[in-house]
């Protein structure tokens, strides 16, 4: 199941039961996203808790994907109620 955010562009999660109420910047929790920063889903998405230990950082962990404007997001932690990730320098402003 893919559910759609339209924000400055457009975000998917690729989460098997994802519901998201809120992205938001990684940093401070503003509504500023910009590519290259950090940025957070908020919501409720089924799976485990987990962060990598991978560098660079993956596109997908412990099955869930993220996708900014079509690109694949890299994708740091993961648990039931937030998911952090890096927006793609590609995605557009």
């Amino acid at each position: 199941m893919k559910l759609r955010t339209l924000l400055p562009f457009l975000i998917l999660c690729g989460s098997l039961h994802a519901q998201i109420a809120a992205v938001q910047n990684g940093a401070g929790f503003g509504s500023a996203i910009a590519a290259g920063s950090w940025a957070t889903l908020f919501g409720t998405f089924a799976g485990v808790t987990q962060t990598t230990g991978q560098t660079p950082v993956g596109t997908n962990l412990a099955g869930v994907t993220v996708t900014v404007a079509g690109l694949p997001a890299p994708v740091y932690f993961v648990s039931t109620g937030q998911i952090n990730f890096i927006v793609p320098q590609a995605a557009p402003a």
